[in-house]
């Protein structure tokens, strides 16, 4: 995921709800500052050990630097995941 400020002042940037993903989610970096027409990748990581469906959502807040509290309007994030088990016939070679 990339995050990018269009804006001619830097902001700060965070993602709230993070820590009340599943754990088989990682996310990070998860807050910063952002220069103007600079970018910024955000790693979202998904380990699953079991076979099931996640749907869960994150929270990305932005605001000024300069600390007057003007904040954009937060964007809502889904994350949506599926584990699938997969299993080898016994019969089957891999090379």
């Amino acid at each position: 995921m990339c995050l990018r400020n269009e804006c001619a002042i830097p902001v700060n940037w965070k993602l709230t709800g993070v820590d009340k993903l599943s754990k088989e989610f990682n996310v990070s970096p998860i807050e910063g500052t952002l220069q103007p027409c600079k970018d910024v990748h955000i790693k979202v990581k998904f380990d699953a050990k079991t076979e099931k469906k996640f749907i869960e959502q994150i929270h990305l807040q932005v605001e000024d630097v300069e600390g007057f509290h003007i904040k954009q309007e937060e964007k809502h994030i889904t994350l949506d995941a599926e584990a699938f088990n997969i299993t080898l016939n016994d019969a089957m070679q891999v090379e």
